[in-house]
């Protein structure tokens, strides 16, 4: 059976979490805390309340930064979806067997070396064609096409943006 300090120090530290958080806490007199501390905690299934209350903020920190991270991730679909959904929104009730949807995601940095996603879908022919991906329709698929039009676009995107990259 797992210690709480086991199961707190896993958490946020993984494998080498007796080490993470002997060099993370101090003691109750501000010294630096050695991994025996920290391993008689363990053997003990003891954790005392000054120890657990800098475990709480320190998860509290790391949370902090992984949803932060995550947003770094959840950009790329979030981008995607809400483009998928404006053009629709506006230009569902125009799309007919003979158009063209025309496709493309872009990345770029910002000042802190984030990646930032742009994606365009237009019924509009760009006047240059790099890296536009084009969804056309086959009459015989038409209605097909019109039910799954949300993840047709998202492949286009997708591929435009692998091209991208």
């Amino acid at each position: 059976m797992k210690t709480e300090i086991e199961i707190i120090g896993t958490a946020l530290f993984g494998k080498s979490w007796m080490t993470q958080i002997a060099e993370n806490l101090k003691d109750q007199n501000g010294e630096s805390l050695t991994r025996q501390s920290v391993q008689n905690w363990h053997r003990h299934n003891r954790l005392p309340m000054w120890a657990k209350e800098q475990l709480k903020k320190l998860a509290a920190a790391r949370l902090a930064e992984i949803q932060e991270l995550n947003k770094t991730f959840d950009d790329y679909d979030f981008v995607i979806d809400e483009a998928i959904e404006n053009f629709l929104w506006w230009n569902q009730s125009k799309i007919t067997v003979e158009s063209s949807i025309y496709c493309k995601l872009e990345f770029s940095h910002d000042e802190f070396n984030n990646e930032q996603h742009h994606a365009a879908i237009t019924l509009e022919k760009p006047s240059d064609l790099n890296d536009w991906h084009i969804l056309n329709f086959d009459e015989k698929y038409f209605m097909r096409d019109m039910i799954n039009i949300r993840s047709e676009l998202k492949n286009k995107l997708q591929r435009s943006f692998a091209v991208a990259k």
